[in-house]
């Protein structure tokens, strides 16, 4: 009986092993070898005597001695020093093969630890040797580090480019790579001092191992004080430490906002608010007008992709003279969901800046996109522009092909976006999409993965004007000043927003002078943006409870509150200077 026990617990070891194996856990060497240890102790626990409790206490210490032996090919085992009773043929066989399969992958896995040590050095010598270059490092191999690394190359040819966790991958095989095998929440102290420029990218396919990756990185600058020191009176941007996480979890914000400074620049890489964001930029809704001033848009899906985009849209399409109008399809009822995150957006008719408001969303709730009357909807007879983001690709390619017949018949020519996760276009979202007769559909398909480069990701252009704008509103003496830009991800995005508005206004050709006009423009889109962040209006400013005194009428500002919003238009009117 003893032995079927031992047997079972050693199948399921080996079971949870292999499954952790193929997941792509972190230290991969070390996981593996601890369940092949534990199943070769539960193996060799029955053919030791345990008829007392001295027996089964020799007999545990006597495995524990023969399991490690095994590692280091110095134990021998015989068939016959296990006694299996009456127990089947077939069971003996099994039992003494899988024994003897883990007798050959036990030392090779002490093989490649070995190596993988040796590897390290080697690697960490080679980093040694690079010079003061920038270094780029990513907390693993995969889709999004491998696309972004040949960008970053391709900007910067001399970079050093260091992949962690690379334990499985072909990296470890090219001359201009350097892999370390490991987490990089294990990375050694040394890296992070001798460099002139480091930034790591925490970028693996799990967002919570991504966060905690972040956390553990700046704990170990928080042990450096004398680097501590150095990267906070730091205020170059071409030195010091740029921490690039990759997460759209709520929480990530707010955990990383309770970490003391320690000078390192964290920006928090939302996938999603980054291509939606990225797409604004290139396609401005300001391009989708037609001939009444007005833009109307339908947004197909409100999951993520299509909440973010609405969002963006907002903000973005305040605009004198025009008029915006947002449909928004979605198979449920989310009107009152998106209501209680962003009141002042829904509920308008009561705002005290009421006529200054120029936007209006309408929602049909519960309406499937494949069941909707599409051409008896009036607010669709006038669609500009259309964003499909129903969460699965085929829904999505579907949905943007229905929607091009249906304003086929009503014989208008609308843009139709759709986001395209899983499928290979090789690097063209302007693919034709033809009928039977070659009638092209004209549907623009977004990439995410085409966000990993290295202008979108770290937004070098909007990120200048963005640090320029915060400066001036900080009221900072040094416009190099900027813990308070990189600390708190609030502060960073709104400056980015901000300043990205104002390029797009700059980049079709519109006035971007400081005149009381545009001021009162940048007040709207102030006032848009808050909503858009679930604030709402108050005498009192709370930023837990997301409420705001300026989310009034421009003309009910004072006078000194009134010259913040010159500051997003000087840092685009400036920023060739």
């Amino acid at each position: 009986m003893i032995f079927i026990i031992c047997f079972s617990i050693a199948a399921v070891i080996l079971a949870v092993t292999a499954i952790r194996f193929f997941r792509n856990t972190e230290n991969k060497l070390l996981t593996t070898g601890a369940g092949l240890f534990l199943a070769l102790f539960a193996l060799f626990f029955p053919s030791e005597s345990c008829a007392s409790i001295s027996d089964t206490i020799n007999t545990i210490i006597i495995s524990i001695v023969r399991s490690i032996k095994v590692f280091g090919l110095n134990e021998d085992f015989f068939a016959s020093e296990f006694d299996f009773g009456t127990l089947p043929l077939w069971f003996n066989i099994t039992y003494v093969f899988v024994l003897n399969l883990l007798y050959l992958i036990a030392p090779l896995l002490t093989f490649g630890l070995i190596l993988s040590i040796f590897g390290n050095i080697s690697s960490g010598i080679r980093l040694a040797l690079s010079g003061m270059k920038d270094v780029y490092i990513f907390s693993s191999a995969n889709t999004r580090s491998t696309l972004l690394a040949e960008d970053i190359k391709k900007h910067n040819p001399d970079a050093v480019i260091v992949f962690y966790n690379s334990e499985n991958t072909t990296f470890r095989t090219r001359n201009d790579i350097i892999c370390f095998s490991g987490s990089i929440s294990e990375i050694n102290p040394i890296i992070l001092k001798f460099a002139k420029h480091i930034t790591l990218f925490i970028c693996d396919n799990d967002e919570a191992i991504n966060l905690n990756n972040a956390i553990a990185i700046l704990s170990i600058v928080k042990t450096l004080p004398k680097l501590t020191e150095k990267l906070k009176t730091n205020s170059s941007d071409n030195t010091g430490i740029d921490l690039y996480f990759f997460t759209s979890l709520k929480k990530a914000g707010p955990l990383l906002n309770g970490i003391d400074d320690c000078g390192v620049r964290v920006r928090r890489i939302n996938e999603i608010q980054n291509l939606v964001y990225n797409f604004i930029y290139e396609k401005p809704v300001l391009d989708c007008v037609n001939e009444n001033k007005e833009i109307n848009l339908a947004v197909i899906g409100m999951g993520q992709y299509g909440e973010e985009y609405l969002k963006a849209a907002l903000w973005s399409g305040q605009h004198l003279d025009y008029k915006l109008n947002i449909n928004v399809f979605d198979i449920r009822n989310i009107r009152n969901s998106f209501a209680v995150k962003c009141p002042e957006l829904v509920n308008t008719e009561l705002l005290s800046d009421n006529d200054e408001i120029n936007y209006k969303i309408n929602f049909f709730d519960g309406q499937d996109i494949f069941e909707a009357q599409i051409e008896a909807i009036p607010e669709m007879k006038s669609v500009t522009a259309v964003f499909v983001a129903l969460g699965d690709d085929e829904k999505n390619f579907e949905a943007a092909i229905y929607l091009r017949e249906c304003f086929e018949r009503m014989e208008t020519k609308p843009e139709i976006h759709t986001v395209m996760s899983h499928i290979d276009f090789n690097g063209n979202n302007q693919i034709n999409i033809t009928n039977h007769k070659h009638q092209a559909y004209d549907i623009n398909f977004i990439l995410p993965d085409d966000i990993y480069t290295y202008e979108k990701i770290m937004n070098t252009e909007l990120e200048k004007m963005g640090k320029k704008m915060f400066s001036m509103w900080n009221g900072s003496k040094q416009e190099e000043d900027f813990s308070a830009f990189y600390d708190f991800e609030f502060n960073y995005r709104s400056s980015i927003s901000a300043s990205m508005f104002w390029k797009i206004r700059k980049s079709l050709g519109l006035n971007v002078e400081v005149t009381e006009e545009n001021k009162q423009l940048e007040h709207r889109r102030w006032n848009a943006y808050m909503r858009t962040e679930g604030f709402r209006y108050s005498k009192n400013r709370n930023d837990i409870a997301k409420t705001h005194p300026c989310l009034v009428p421009y003309d009910k500002l004072d006078v000194t509150t009134k010259n913040y919003d010159e500051y997003p238009i000087i840092s685009v009117f400036d920023g060739d200077d």
